[in-house]
């Protein structure tokens, strides 16, 4: 396999995460309170990261980050009456900081060079989560 082949598989991966964490990211569910809430939206994000294998994991945490927080907007407009843009925005900003913190950190940390260490990967992903909650 030559270079292109791996830039092109990053392509399809990229494009793939960016369609798939958002929608992921909706399906959520409560099992403490109203305000603690748990989403697909982050383990999706975790194993498509893990399968790059030439592209930097900053570029997808933007790109995940700045289409997770436009889909969140769109499905507000849809679902509110009197929708307001800068409040739709103001609520889901935070998003994009947690996926780009995430994504830089997975980048920091150098998470791929674990591939063969399944625990250790599942403890940096618990580590690296926390972290960006705090962030968001």
């Amino acid at each position: 396999m030559n270079l292109s082949t791996f830039v092109k598989k990053d392509v399809y991966i990229l494009v793939l995460m960016v369609l798939t964490v958002p929608l992921a990211g909706e399906i959520k569910f409560y099992p403490l309170n109203e305000t603690f809430r748990v989403s697909l939206g982050a383990p999706t994000f975790f194993f498509f990261l893990l399968l790059l294998q030439k592209t930097p994991a900053v570029l997808p945490g933007f790109l995940t980050g700045t289409i997770v927080v436009n889909f969140r907007i769109l499905i507000d407009f849809f679902q509110q009456e009197n929708f307001d843009w800068a409040s739709s925005f103001q609520d889901q900003y935070p998003s994009f900081f947690f996926y780009f913190t995430y994504s830089c950190l997975f980048y920091l940390v150098k998470t791929n060079r674990f591939h063969n260490r399944p625990l250790i990967i599942g403890f940096i992903g618990l580590l690296i989560e926390i972290l960006s909650d705090s962030v968001e």
